[in-house]
């Protein structure tokens, strides 16, 4: 199963806005990491946008079990519900009929500084930000993680690994 971590992100509402996302395997090791500017926006638009966006490169790359995980509730409900902007309805049902599993999930935004770091500095470059290498090592720990662990109703590093 492949985690796709997606976020919108804009400066104002409507702003500048831009969207990204991690995707990593069953081991947690980095697979694809995903960012591009859309204009300017409105935040939920900038969601529904990334979390399609990735959908399409996840069906790209022939990746049929996935796990997408974003912060916005409002966001997962539409998508759980089929009531997503009309625009982007035909692209998520083409890429959801492709996926043999599926799941949707919504984490705490706090836990999200990988995918946050994309969104936020996707306005000050332009290609490969410099600090992307820290995420291509593999097993890397991150304080964000770990402090999800001791506040979680669940073990979410076993939860996340197939059994």
């Amino acid at each position: 199963m492949v985690e796709i971590n997606c976020d919108g992100s804009l400066k104002g509402n409507p702003g500048v806005a831009g969207l990204g996302a991690t995707c990593r395997n069953h081991t947690g090791d980095f697979l694809l990491v995903i960012w591009r500017k859309i204009g300017v926006n409105k935040n939920y638009l900038a969601e529904c946008l990334a979390i399609v966006e990735s959908a399409e490169v996840a069906v790209q790359r022939n990746w049929k079990k996935v796990w997408f995980e974003w912060d916005s509730a409002t966001t997962i409900v539409a998508f759980g519900t089929g009531n997503m902007p009309w625009s982007l309805k035909n692209k998520w049902h083409k890429c959801k009929n492709f996926f043999s599993q599926c799941i949707l999930s919504s984490i705490l935004h706090s836990l999200r500084g990988c995918i946050d770091m994309i969104t936020e500095d996707l306005f000050l470059h332009e290609g490969k930000p410099p600090w992307i290498y820290k995420w291509e090592v593999a097993h890397i720990t991150y304080l964000d993680l770990i402090e999800f662990t001791k506040v979680s109703a669940y073990d979410w590093w076993d939860f996340r690994r197939p059994t």
